[in-house]
């Protein structure tokens, strides 16, 4: 009975180990592949130098991930609406655990990519790598933790404002300079404070009123990795507007 308990037991850890870092694993690759596909259909322009490729497809990617992740993660939201309030109710057996698992994924592939190819090397370009080592790092323990999923789950809900992002800097880079562009923009302003702004402020502000039922170690991680990535939001809308009035300058 004890043997037959304890193979149970070590099968029921191998199971939630799986569970826990299989679908990120499984992203990664995912997005790798995703990659290697649009590598091959988009063409270097001649006209651009081989890092611009990079950028374009970096950029392609990350689009990728932005469209499925917002939308995943407003699923999310709509069919359990507590999460918004109440993130750290138990959401790790389902699609909050899924989307965060395919984000961990995807940003484990795109910083690898990021550093193969020496992107984002200026400036404050280099918060990019930044954000990613703070996002894999409290991704990973909350995926760890479990518990901590709904916050993460919530998180990505900026994910529709990275539509408008990403998706401005792909039209720039098929010339698309006209309506289309200025569409994106405005759409990446109006809905920057509803899915990027004040989430991330609630989430640190949650985790705050939550830290008492919050291992010490995990709200630490967590409560640091939200200060950072709010501190990422405002460097990231001031770049934003500076770059757009410096583009309306130069028309003029």
């Amino acid at each position: 009975g004890r043997a037959m308990d304890g193979h149970d037991s070590r099968h029921q850890v191998i199971l939630a180990q799986l569970w826990t870092w299989g679908p990120t694993i499984f992203s990664a690759l995912a997005f790798r592949v995703i990659f290697e596909v649009l590598r091959a259909f988009l063409k270097p322009d001649p006209k651009n130098s081989q890092l611009q490729h990079s950028l374009h497809l970096n950029t392609a990617v990350s689009f990728t991930h932005a469209v499925i992740s917002g939308t995943v993660s407003v699923i999310c939201v709509l069919r359990s609406p507590s999460l918004m309030l109440e993130p750290l109710s138990d959401h790790s057996g389902g699609l909050a655990h899924i989307v965060v698992s395919i984000s961990n994924g995807y940003f484990m592939h795109d910083l690898l990519d990021i550093v193969q190819h020496g992107l984002y090397m200026r400036g404050t370009q280099r918060l990019v790598h930044v954000h990613h080592y703070i996002v894999i790092a409290c991704f990973s323990a909350g995926l760890f933790s479990q518990y901590l999923v709904g916050y993460l789950a919530l998180n990505l809900v900026c994910e529709v404002n990275n539509w408008f992002l990403h998706g401005s800097k792909l039209l720039r880079r098929a010339g698309l300079t006209g309506l289309p562009l200025l569409a994106s923009d405005a759409m990446f302003l109006l809905t920057a404070p509803a899915f990027r702004i004040i989430p991330h402020l609630w989430i640190a502000y949650k985790l705050v009123l939550d830290r008492d039922h919050i291992i010490g170690s995990h709200f630490a991680t967590a409560f640091t990795g939200m200060i950072g990535i709010n501190i990422l939001n405002a460097v990231l809308m001031r770049d934003f507007i500076l770059s757009r009035r410096q583009t309306r300058a130069k028309a003029e």
